[in-house]
């Protein structure tokens, strides 16, 4: 199966990288040419442009924003204007946008023989160099289930299939409120106890016995290597922000007006939410 990928950011280059090592041929797309390197030194065809992908069966796209996947499916260069009559394709949205937004993409393609499904991922890069990532699918019939899960599998250890379009993302942004959330009210806990000289690793400890338990006690090592992430790469506090800022436009478009989620939004943006005494004692990014 020919196999295109666009987007080889923090996420997608990990991503891309698994699919070449489990010996998928793939030609890879980034606007920044220092981002196709490292595919390219793993045996991936590197394309000049979107239009290029249009050969490939199936398409997998992980940009960051609405404005980003709509440009790469309808812009005038973009893959959808040059995919071939007649021909069936399989396009994987991977990105996480509003449900809205896929539908409306679904909307705007008027070939049959070009099937839109949206697959967003949860665990992070950290989680998407080992080849663990979650995926949560919408839109996608046994079939085209049949055709992806050997790739699906390179990238991520737990496939699930939600519904119909747009299901996916929209529990992958019900998932992004909890795990951004809990993550952020996490780290300014801690920053409580580091303020007061309490030993925070034992304090992690008793929570991890207690009501306090989450996520985050749960995987310790990897919580600490999350934060450091933010806090060394900027574009990773963007993208949570924009992820926390979208679950609110979706909420919205329901007719929903829910609190708790301006109070998310309102810590995820506060310094990424870590106290200057924790990141001294706890978080490193050298």
């Amino acid at each position: 199966m020919d196999t295109g990928f666009i987007g080889l950011g923090m996420m997608g280059n990990p991503m891309a990288q698994n699919l070449l090592k489990a010996g998928q041929g793939l030609t890879v797309f980034d606007l920044r040419p220092e981002a196709v390197q490292p595919c390219a030194r793993l045996g991936a065809t590197v394309a000049e442009s979107i239009a290029q992908l249009a050969a490939c069966e199936v398409v997998f796209i992980i940009v960051n924003t609405s404005a980003q996947l709509n440009e790469v499916l309808f812009a005038d260069d973009g893959l959808v204007h040059h995919l071939p009559a007649g021909e069936k394709r399989t396009i994987v949205v991977m990105s996480t946008v509003a449900p809205a937004v896929i539908k409306a993409a679904q909307e705007r393609i008027d070939n049959r023989d070009i099937t839109l499904i949206d697959a967003p991922v949860s665990g992070g890069p950290l989680i998407a160099e080992s080849g663990q990532l979650s995926f949560m699918i919408g839109g996608a019939d046994a079939a085209t289930m049949d055709r992806l899960r050997p790739a699906l599998e390179a990238m991520g250890k737990d496939i699930f299939t939600i519904g119909g379009l747009g299901t996916g993302l929209a529990v992958k942004l019900i998932n992004n409120i909890v795990a951004l959330g809990n993550a952020y009210v996490f780290t300014q806990a801690l920053g409580i106890g580091a303020e007061a000289g309490l030993d925070i690793e034992r304090v992690v400890e008793v929570m991890s016995a207690s009501s306090g338990k989450n996520w985050c006690t749960d995987n310790w090592d990897m919580y600490k290597a999350f934060m450091g992430l933010i806090l060394a790469e900027p574009d990773f506090q963007k993208t949570a922000e924009k992820d926390i800022a979208t679950a609110i436009e979706w909420s919205m478009e329901l007719g929903l007006d829910i609190p708790a989620l301006q109070h998310v939004r309102a810590i995820v943006e506060s310094s990424a939410g870590i106290p200057d005494q924790l990141k001294a004692t706890i978080f490193s990014t050298n």
